[in-house]
Formats: C-alpha cells, structure tokens, sequence
C-alpha cells in the first residue's frame, strides 16, 4: 500500500484520461497486470475503493482526469491510498474469441473506437434477463453508436459484451413497489444526489454478475468502447440490396439463361435472408473478450 497525493493531468496526456497516471516506481509497488492492462485499487478516506486501470509515466507525478475525479469524487491535492487490486480473473478466451479480438483491434485502429468511463449504478427492472447498460443519450455519438448496439464494457480486466440502451429516470430514492420486489441490483443507491447522471451507466444484474462486480456496488468504474464488428455487419447488410441489384442488372443479356436461371434461384433467397437478418432478436454473446 502507498498514500500518494492525485494531481491532475496535462494537455498532452488528456488521450489517456480515462487511466490514472502513475509514475514507474509508484506503478512498481501497486500495480498488478490483469488481462492486457495493469491495474490499481485506489482507496479514499471514506474507504470508497475504485479498481482503475492505471498509464505509467516518467517523474513522481500522480495524475488524475478531470472525468475521473468526478467519477471517484476525489479532488484535486486529495491524498488516496494505492494498492494491488487483488482481482485475480480466470478467463477462459476461446481461438474464435481471440481472432474475434484480433479483429476488433485491427478495427478500431482503422474506424477508431472512443472510451467513455462511467460510474455504475443499479439496473433497471426489465433489464433482469440480458447483459446490457444504460446510458445517457449524449453518449451515443461520442462513442459512434446507436442505442440498442453492442459495446464491449471493461472492469479490473474482464471484458464482456453488452447492448446500450437509453438511459431512464432512475429509481434514486426508496420506492415501495421496487423496495417490495426485491429486484436483483435495486437497492438504495449510495451515490450521492447531486451526481451527475451523465456520468453514470446502469448495468442489468447478468452482466454485473459477469464483471464479478457486486449487486449493490455503486462505487465501480467500468470502461465502455463499441464493438465495432457487429456496427460493421450492420452498415454492409443495408448496402447488400442496392448493390445485389446492381450485380444482377450487370449480368450480360446473352449469357444463357439456364445459368442466369440458376443465379436468381440462388441469389434471391440467399439476398432476402441476409436482408431479413436484423429482424432476429440478438442476444450479446457470453464470456470475455482478450
């Protein structure tokens, strides 16, 4: 453990403020590498604890996004404690998953993919029976989506899939009718009142429940970023029809019709079910992403 003092952060490191930067000797003693990433737990004086995933930097300086800070209510000057976050994940990431994950990389450094991070919080009834969040209508075009697409949410090292949904007035005070159904992840909320709502994801109890984050923990921080291989397949399916009647208006007249008999009989229904594609309710695929 280490008490350090949170800083925040310079223009030129601003590409990475959705990590806490911390030097190497610091970083050394505290940071513990799961997945990919190297992680931390930050600790306050309320004994809030937030597991961040953390950017080494030259010097003895501690810095902290703005975002971030709002996100842990931890003030510029605050002293924190640092520690090994102790989240050991088994994670079971199958060869299709890997190049899935070789994918998206690739994709993301040629269409980008932005991270948003937010605070969560409870779930939302109805939302019991799928891996989803929500999150505020703003965040859609920051992150290139569209509500009810699928994005990759992160916390200390496992990476799950999940659908983005709009978010709703949340149930912020006691409620009789939820407080008597006992619905998994909605209990009281410990946030404070005036924190803002744009800042904060709701995540349903199944992909809590995947992230090992506990049901009624409102002091996590998660990482959001778009999969960007399911937005690709949905931009190509609604150029598949103006481009399969292009192909077969170029087919040359004098070719023989058996063969562009068979061409139709193929095409034309192979056409209509990729069309019909997206009508199929989706579900987000389980397990963890590399």
């Amino acid at each position: 453990m280490k008490k350090v003092t949170i800083g925040s952060l310079k223009i030129a490191q601003l590409a990475d403020a959705d990590k806490l930067h911390l030097p190497h000797a610091i970083a050394d003693e505290v940071a513990e590498r799961i997945g990919n990433t190297e992680y931390t737990l930050l600790t306050k004086s309320n004994k809030n604890s937030f597991a961040l995933p953390i950017k080494r930097v030259s010097g003895e300086y501690v810095g902290m996004g703005f975002t971030l800070r709002a996100l842990t209510e931890t003030k510029k000057d605050e002293s924190v404690t640092l520690s090994k976050s102790g989240k050991q994940t088994q994670r079971n990431i199958g060869l299709l998953r890997r190049l899935d994950g070789v994918s998206e990389a690739l994709l993301r450094k040629t269409l980008g993919a932005p991270v948003s991070i937010f605070r969560t919080a409870m779930g939302f009834p109805g939302d019991d029976d799928r891996a989803l969040i929500r999150i505020d209508n703003s965040h859609f075009s920051r992150l290139g989506i569209s509500p009810g697409d699928q994005v990759f949410v992160e916390y200390a090292g496992k990476r799950i899939s999940a659908f983005a949904f709009e978010q709703l007035d949340a149930p912020r005070t006691s409620n009789s009718t939820l407080d008597s159904a006992k619905v998994v992840g909605l209990r009281n909320s410990k946030l404070p009142k005036d924190f803002p709502n744009y800042l904060l994801t709701h995540i349903s109890p199944i992909a809590r429940d995947a992230l090992g984050i506990p049901k009624d923990d409102v002091t996590s921080v998660v990482r959001v970023q778009r999969r960007i291989r399911t937005r690709l397949a949905s931009e190509l399916n609604k150029l598949l029809l103006p481009m399969a009647v292009f192909v077969l208006g170029v087919i040359p007249a004098e070719i023989n019709h058996w063969v562009k008999f068979f061409i139709y009989l193929i095409g034309t229904p192979v056409i209509i079910l990729i069309s019909l594609a997206p009508l199929r309710m989706r579900k987000a695929p389980k397990g963890f992403w590399s």
